[in-house]
């Protein structure tokens, strides 16, 4: 194990304090769809850090400083990544309740076909996570065409829908399109295409 974990894990706490502003600013601004993008992001960039955090450890206590306590080092240590945790803690609970807030502006929605209304709360609407698998995307489009097919649903929203819904590949796929009402539906197009001719 070499000094790049050193190195990683500066630029990964720099990109988790840049996030969570990023994050703390698309919620000032009351943008939903961003800041789910942007508390995504978040979430990865804060696992891959804290899994730096045990090399880190690792290496530092295998290649101690001649002239300070190891003890000492690895407390240190130990002390900051909490503070890091903490600061991720405390983001998500500011994303929490900005969503709590933003799904009661959305309660009357009606996502069926029928004439019935529906009540949903966006950030807890149950929908089945599609991760890339070409034998999940029937059973998730299944679902998410409801979605996809209500009108009165902002396509900045259905995609931030998208970005909740989807990890792993198919999260990947997504996130490389940029939030907004005119590349929802290039997404979608290209989701299926890709999914859809595939998955027998």
């Amino acid at each position: 194990m070499d000094t790049n974990c050193l190195i990683q894990r500066k630029v990964l706490r720099s990109a988790v304090t840049k996030t969570i502003s990023e994050l703390d600013n698309c919620i000032a601004a009351n943008d939903f769809p961003a800041a789910s993008l942007a508390f995504t992001k978040l979430e990865e960039k804060t696992k891959r850090l804290f899994e730096n955090d045990e090399l880190v450890i690792t290496y530092l206590s295998s290649h101690p400083d001649p002239d300070t306590d190891p003890d000492t080092i690895v407390e240190n240590e130990l002390e900051q990544n909490e503070t890091y945790r903490d600061n991720f803690i405390s983001a998500k609970v500011r994303f929490q309740e900005f969503s709590k807030s933003m799904s009661r502006k959305t309660q009357q929605l009606d996502i069926s076909p029928s004439m019935d209304r529906l009540s949903i709360n966006l950030p807890k609407l149950e929908l089945i996570d599609f991760d890339g698998n070409p034998k999940n995307w029937f059973s998730f489009w299944s679902m998410f065409q409801k979605i996809d097919e209500e009108p009165k649903i902002e396509d900045d929203v259905k995609f931030a829908y998208l970005m909740q819904t989807t990890k792993g590949k198919a999260f990947d796929f997504v996130q490389s399109y940029h939030v907004s009402k005119g590349e929802y539906k290039t997404v979608i197009k290209n989701l299926k295409t890709r999914f859809e001719m595939i998955k027998c």
